[in-house]
């Protein structure tokens, strides 16, 4: 997820020719010279034209000039980069996936985009300049004197072009990528931004920044790869990563960071780092500048590279709205081919707040470091100094502890690659346990954070966690009853929980993947597993009673005690090391964990009534609307992951992905269960397959359903072709599920041929949904399997034969079916 965050916040930051300029190398020190022309980059008077009918073509993207005045940018080291124009205008966008026409249809109201502008502001570094020009040569303009035009739009051009420098600094430094970005004043829809940018995955891109309730959300109406593919971007790969950090008494964390790189063939000279915007870069040098493999205490001195930390911003704006992103550029001149190099960076800043209680909230937990390619497996050498008085954990394991005077110093080491490390702080209280070999450590504050126990005095709910500072500070802090218990009260059950349920995943899913885990309790209403370490809520470590006194109802209850120990524990497995690092598949990492952790309750005492009763929650939860009376289900398909959430729908992702992924998994599993025997087998098998090969490769939708088709059995294969696209393309791929309807009747009067017949209906969804539901015929209190209908269209008539006459004839009386009431 974090992934595409990242690409987002970099289109609302970078969101951009003459002839195809030749490409040169920029002399050593003058990108930030570069950057600040492309910053100041004004209207080019004496290029003002009155145009009419100009045409762009961008793929699935086409922007018609009808009739108004086009004036370019002024040229920045001999390419033009910018127009804008004024008068009338169209723009056409035809999503080729039937899921983003349906987003586009949710954001616009019609599934393409067709819209009127008065105004378009363009940057580029295509051949958009030389388009332009040679249609006006052709007859299509002419010169003009618009002096109030450029009066009117000077003042503006500035503050616009600063959103686009980086990006476009980045085809000045390297071989230019294409890059056309569109900033079109519609008449109809607002302002909104058309993308085709080749460095992307998915190279075009058409939304909207939209406010709500005083934040502010960036809406992805449709984004898709183009028809030719994207072009090919040198590969970038961070090896190793060396961290030295100081956690300051006063919260700030003071680090410097090796990261050895490995270059690919076409050795890009500018690259970008994720980092926490609340991190402030002092210095970036190459520590090893020979192009030589990097040999660590060499002694060699490093050389000073220049950087941009958040470019387009004043510091009080990267504060507030900045992004996580340092761009470093690499001297000219190497050689053709792959390289290692390593970078140094030296950064301080206030990633950890103090709570109170000797309770820290650890803001930062993946961008802390600098990180290239965001989950991309590499080595971690982790060095802390932290105050005597606290206790810290980290991923990987713990090679050396020592304490000096006021401060201890901790070094861990990951033992294999990880896709991205982190750490937790405080002053903890500890327990060990060990199942199968594995050590599993438990970490939990001695006291609790005190806005947490005022609000249990006030009996409030906590409210959602937010990015940085104080998780509880919107709680209201009153008098009252004494606080609840402190955490390190169910410390043992914490543990063993975790223990169990590390246990179980095992069972079914192969080894623990690492050699130790870590459970480290953080404040605020969440979790979060990272390889070997993970994050569990305050309100995992109180007893039902204290979670009661704060408000939480009986299902938040259960899920923090229950469900949330047992869906981190299974994302060491999903997420972790079966890496799922493209947004479009984080619904499966997250509908993984969260059936996992269901299968882990079915296993207990009375599971199967719990794992029910959890699913039908989800079913509920689907069937809920949202603020403009949509039902949840509707949200989008779930490959749209974290652009669920919108300003249409602000908590689309998690009230969508974490309900419809565990149904559409327990679908799955039963369609595969034999219908002979009860078993699962084939199921869990295949699932245990997929986790083993785990390591550097990712995984995809399409290889999870390539995985089950492998092994599908007949009673799963609806359309009979060994395939099911029919079932991921209903579920997964778009929105909607079915409601149905039985209607029996018994015929023939002998044993010999005597049967049930009757029909399913099928309404709510397409003509084309096809599902198989399982028929029951009921004896008194037995139940017994007729057989499968694989219900398609609007009705799909059925005949089973029986023994006796039934006392009813059932439709999935056991609702292993996401469907709606009858």
């Amino acid at each position: 997820m974090r992934g595409l965050r990242v690409q987002l916040a970099l289109l609302l930051l970078l969101v951009v020719s003459a002839a195809r300029a030749q490409t040169t190398a920029l002399p050593e020190g003058q990108a930030a010279t570069l950057l600040d022309e492309l910053h100041r980059a004004g209207l080019d008077a004496p290029r003002t034209f009155t145009v009419t009918d100009l045409y762009l073509q961008r793929d699935a993207v086409r922007l018609h000039l009808q009739h108004g005045t086009l004036v370019f940018l002024q040229p920045v080291a001999g390419r033009v980069t910018g127009a804008l124009f004024e008068g009338a205008g169209e723009i056409l966008v035809v999503p080729p996936q039937p899921a983003e026409r349906q987003q586009l249809l949710k954001f616009t109201g019609s599934p393409l985009l067709t819209e009127s502008f008065a105004s378009v502001y363009l940057r580029f570094s295509d051949r958009t300049d030389e388009e332009l020009r040679a249609q006006i040569r052709a007859g299509h303009g002419e010169l003009a004197h618009e002096p109030e035009l450029l009066a009117r739009w000077e003042p503006l051009v500035a503050p616009l072009n600063r959103a686009h420098s980086l990006r476009l600094l980045l085809d000045y430094l390297d071989e230019p990528v294409p890059y056309f970005y569109a900033g079109v004043e519609g008449r109809r829809l607002g302002t909104f931004n058309v993308v085709v940018d080749d460095r992307r995955p998915e190279q075009i891109l058409v939304g909207q920044v939209r406010w709500r309730e005083e934040r502010a959300y960036y809406d992805v109406w449709s984004s898709f790869a183009r028809r030719a593919g994207p072009a090919a971007t040198p590969p970038v790969r961070a090896l190793a990563y060396r961290v030295r950090a100081t956690l300051l008494p006063t919260t700030e964390l003071e680090a410097d960071c090796e990261v050895d790189l490995e270059l690919g063939a076409g050795r890009p000279r500018t690259l970008l780092f994720e980092l926490s915007r609340f991190l402030s870069v002092s210095e970036i040098s190459e520590v090893n500048a020979t192009g030589e493999t990097p040999r660590p205490g060499s002694g060699q001195a490093p050389v000073p590279l220049e950087y941009f930390q958040n470019a387009a911003l004043t510091a009080e704006e990267a504060r507030y709205r900045g992004t996580d992103v340092v761009a470093v550029v690499l001297p000219p001149g190497r050689a053709a081919g792959a390289e290692r190099r390593t970078l140094r960076f030296r950064y301080r800043g206030r990633v950890i707040t103090d709570l109170g209680n000797g309770v820290l909230f650890v803001g930062a937990r993946g961008n802390w470091y600098p990180n290239i390619n965001v989950l991309a497996p590499a080595r971690f050498e982790l060095r802390f100094r932290f105050p005597r008085t606290l206790q810290l954990v980290a991923t990987g394991t713990l090679r050396e502890a020592r304490e000096e005077g006021e401060w201890k110093e901790a070094l861990w080491v990951s033992d294999l690659p990880l896709p991205v490390a982190g750490f937790n702080v405080g002053d903890y209280e500890t327990r060990l346990v060990e199942r199968n070999g594995v050590r599993v450590t438990a970490y939990a504050n001695r006291q609790l954070e005190p806005r947490l126990a005022q609000a249990a005095r006030a009996r409030t709910l906590p409210p959602p966690l937010i990015p940085h500072g104080d998780p509880w500070a919107r709680l209201r802090q009153e008098p009252g009853s004494p606080p609840p218990a402190p955490p390190t009260l169910l410390l043992d059950r914490v543990a063993n929980d975790v223990a169990n349920s590390l246990a179980t995943c095992a069972e079914l899913f192969g080894p623990f993947p690492y050699t130790e885990l870590h459970v480290s309790q953080i404040p605020g209403g969440f979790g979060q597993g990272y390889p070997g370490l993970i994050y569990l809520s305050t309100l995992s470590f109180l007893p039902a009673g204290e979670q009661a006194r704060l408000g939480l109802s009986e299902r938040a209850r259960e899920a923090f005690s229950l469900l949330t120990p047992a869906h981190e524990v299974a994302h060491q497995w999903w997420g972790n090391w079966v890496r799922l690092p493209h947004y479009r598949d984080q619904w499966l990492a997250e509908g993984l964990a969260a059936y996992s952790a269901l299968l882990y309750v079915e296993k207990q005492a009375g599971g199967a009534e719990v794992l029910r009763e959890w699913l039908e929650r989800y079913r509920a939860d689907l069937l809920e609307t949202d603020g403009a009376g949509n039902p949840i289900e509707a949200t989008g398909a779930l490959t749209l992951g974290v652009r669920l959430d919108s300003s249409r729908s602000p908590d689309g992702y998690v009230r969508l992905i974490y309900s419809k992924g565990p149904w559409i998994l327990h679908m799955l599993r039963e369609m595969f269960r034999d219908p002979a025997t009860g078993s699962d087998a084939v199921f869990v098998g295949a699932l245990r397959r997929l986790a083993e090969r785990g390591g550097p490769d990712p995984l995809t939708t399409a290889e999870f359903q390539r995985a089950l088709e492998a092994v599908l059995p007949p009673q799963a294969d609806a359309e009979k072709t060994g395939r099911l696209d029919w079932f991921f393309d209903e579920w997964v791929y778009d929105t909607g599920f079915p409601r149905y309807r039985l209607h029996w009747e018994l015929r023939g009067r002998g044993p010999d041929d005597r049967r049930v017949e009757g029909a399913i209906a099928q309404s709510d969804v397409s003509e084309l949904f096809t599902m198989p539901v399982p028929v029951y015929a009921r004896y008194g209190t037995e139940l017994r399997r007729l057989g499968t209908v694989v219900v398609t269209g609007r009705e799909t008539a059925f005949a089973f034969p029986v023994s006796a006459a039934p006392d009813a004839v059932l439709l999935d009386p056991y609702r292993s079916l996401l469907r709606r009431s009858e």
